[in-house]
């Protein structure tokens, strides 16, 4: 018993170091690299030229260096003047273009905490005393105009704690609470609360539903409700635009919101495959557009134009060229240069940009304007900077597109990764093709049905002959098995039960294989599609279901031989050994040859239809995704209707007991994965480990 207790232990040892190493957070085993990048369309990291350099570094007066968690804010006006709001010291500089100290706001103010600032046009400052509970609102010279304390209503029920605010030009406040989740607080000229604006939503969850339906109610409090993510940082933009940063990993951290609240930002990506998701605590928006956002957790900034492209990730801890300790805030000035604020440090870095970036970040203000000729001009001279710059391509392909070139705004989207921009290409390409041909076209249809009705007859006749011999049952029984699972599903299943080779069953796995491997090759580029789940209409789609866990589309020169047939293989495999175990739980009458064979026949739809489906892929564009997957999602439903009638003709049980014994094999099934992958845990951890003290003793 000893023993044994000490091998379970163990054993319990090695799950939880396996699950620790697959399953802990992303960033542990990944160092934040320490060159500047971008993200390309596969999610590859691809390194840019250097985008800045540090021009300068301004240290406020009489700072105290022994601060170990100094915070603040930055804020650049029209006029370049750069003010900087010290938490610490319960204070505001304000230093000019030449980074030359002018004025110090605060001795006469009684801050208490302020954290925000806002810079009228007029040159008014608007503080958040987050100390003193209220937002002042001062002239340039620091007399007090006002005071906006916490707005009379019931919607406010905590401590007013002002950590933002923005004035537009109406003279309303939009004002940022500390961890505050119910949106941003709007209060008009008088004081009044004008509502929240901008809340942020709660994704759908498929969870929250299974809890609702299946959760007792003494389980339902102790179970945390998810809450909307708080707003962190506002810019207001002279557009009038109001640029957010949400902490949190939803798929808005950075919103656009317009004049009625409504994010504009739909298409940001945020996801770098090495590291965490980044957690934006502040960001800027400078006049070519560029939304300049810090992360919090690496010290990075991420620049995205307004299109909601990654341009460059740059800076992150360290002690090199353009590296901080913990940058607090980021803020850019009329003439690029960027102000990163470090905490730690008690400096403000003014980072200049590069040609790099200054070409970059003027192609996307081009870009954006519609101005894509212009835009092409300052791409192609980025990709003399750097070939490999993705998002260049991309911008060339939009000129080519508005000339009317559209092959070669195909081939630069290719280059560009980009399937949405060559799906419109595509579009338009075909449209003009049919014009230009659809008199051919119709002729070549017309001759086409006239074949066929002048050679009915004798193509009947064929098929008869094939019919007799091909697929007669005595000379091909495979051949007439496979005709037979499609005419007769259930006779031709019963038949299977107690004749038929065994040689079928790798033959139609090698033929699953081989349509699988071919459909990725096959898929048009602008095609390749990947499921989102926003509601329960998505759960309910057969082809999202298996495309999403299983059946993955990716690109053919990312195909990997060996996962590919264990996508095939293995579920087969798993579903013959548990049906088998459970049909003799339930004494069904099906032997496991019996049901290695017929279940090989339940694959025959995909393999004789799935390339003909998407094959039509090369004449559709993006938009018209939903007639494929509206195809293949019949042909995922017929294939398991298919192993669910199998399941109950081999075994000869009622329809209650095939629904039991079915829920009872989809169980096992997923016993049976959780333990191999469980094992393939446990093994790669062991020979990692292996490996490394292999390593250390012929290095040491």
């Amino acid at each position: 018993m000893i023993r044994s207790g000490l091998v379970w232990r163990l054993l319990l040892v090695l799950i939880a170091l396996a699950l620790a190493g697959r399953f802990g957070p992303a960033g542990a085993n990944e160092a934040v690299p320490y060159y500047s990048y971008t993200v390309d369309e596969q999610g590859v990291r691809l390194r840019v030229p250097q985008p800045y350099v540090v021009d300068r570094e301004i240290f406020g007066p009489a700072v105290d260096k022994t601060a170990a968690r100094f915070r603040g804010d930055l804020f650049v006006d029209d006029e370049g003047n750069l003010y900087v709001v010290e938490t610490s010291f319960n204070r505001v500089l304000k230093f000019d273009r030449e980074a030359k100290l002018v004025r110090v706001f605060g001795e006469d103010l009684d801050l208490s905490r302020p954290q925000g600032l806002f810079v009228a046009p007029n040159g008014d400052l608007f503080i958040a005393d987050t100390g003193n509970s209220r937002i002042l609102h001062t002239d340039q010279d620091g007399h007090v105009i006002r005071e906006f304390h916490k707005p009379e209503t019931a919607l406010l029920e905590t401590e007013f704690q002002p950590i933002k605010v923005v004035v537009d030009r109406r003279g309303y406040l939009y004002v940022l609470e500390e961890a505050a989740t119910s949106g941003i607080i709007l209060i008009d000229t008088a004081g009044n609360f004008r509502g929240f604006f901008g809340p942020t939503r709660i994704g759908f969850d498929l969870r929250r539903i299974f809890i609702s339906l299946f959760a007792t109610e003494e389980q339902k409090q102790y179970i945390t409700l998810p809450e909307p993510s708080p707003h962190v940082d506002l810019f207001l933009a002279s557009d009038g635009f109001l640029y957010t940063a949400i902490r949190g990993e939803s798929g808005e951290q950075i919103q656009k919101l317009n004049a009625v609240g409504v994010n504009t930002f739909t298409d940001f990506s945020f996801d770098d495959p090495l590291i965490d998701p980044p957690r934006f605590e502040s960001l800027w928006v400078d006049r070519y557009g560029v939304v300049s956002a810090l992360d919090a957790s690496t010290g990075q900034i991420y620049q995205y134009d307004q299109s909601g492209r990654l341009l460059m990730v740059f800076g992150g801890h360290g002690s090199g060229e353009a590296k901080f300790d913990r940058p607090v805030s980021v803020a850019t000035d009329p003439d690029g240069r960027l102000y990163v604020l470090d905490g730690t440090r008690s400096i403000i870095y003014r980072l200049r940009p590069t040609n790099f970036a200054r070409q970059v970040h003027r192609a996307g203000q081009l870009h954006f304007e519609g101005d894509y000729e212009g835009a092409a001009q300052v791409w192609r001279e980025v990709l003399s900077i750097h070939s490999q710059y993705e998002l260049a391509h991309g911008g060339i392909a939009k000129a080519y597109l508005r000339q009317g070139n559209y092959d070669e705004a195909m081939a630069e989207y290719r280059l560009a990764f980009d399937r949405e921009g060559y799906s419109d290409a595509f579009r338009e390409f075909r449209f003009h093709w049919l014009q230009r041909n659809f008199g051919l076209l119709l002729l070549a249809l017309g001759l086409l049905l006239s074949g066929i009705i002048l050679l009915t007859g004798r193509i009947v006749g064929r098929l008869k002959v094939l019919d007799v011999g091909w697929f007669d049952p005595d000379r091909r029984p495979a051949m007439a098995a496979v005709i037979g699972v499609l005419r007769s599903p259930g006779q031709t299943l019963w038949e299977l039960r107690d004749s038929g080779s065994l040689w079928a069953v790798p033959v139609l796995l090698l033929l699953a294989y081989f349509v699988r491997v071919a459909s990725l090759w096959l898929m048009a580029f602008h095609m390749l599609y990947t499921p989102t789940f926003e509601s329960i209409v998505d759960w309910l789609s057969p082809f999202n279901v298996f495309t999403y866990y299983h059946l993955t589309e990716r690109d053919w020169d990312q195909i990997n031989i060996p996962l590919e047939s264990l996508r095939i293989g293995g579920p087969f495999l798993a579903w013959v050994v548990v049906s088998y175990g459970v049909g003799v739980i339930y004494r069904g009458e099906g032997t496991f040859r019996a049901i290695l064979r017929s279940s090989a026949y339940c694959l025959v739809p995909y393999i004789l239809f799935t390339l003909p489906v998407v094959s039509v892929t090369h004449v559709l564009v993006g938009t018209e995704r939903g007639l494929v997957n509206f195809a293949m999602s019949i042909i995922y439903l017929w294939c398991a209707l298919l192993f669910f009638l199998q399941l109950r003709v081999v075994h000869d049980f009622d329809l209650g007991t095939s629904v039991r014994t079915l829920a009872i094999t989809f169980f096992g099934m997923a016993i049976l994965f959780g333990f191999g992958a469980l094992l393939y845990l446990i093994s790669s951890q062991m020979l990692r480990f292996g490996w490394e003290v292999v390593y250390e003793l012929s290095t040491g």
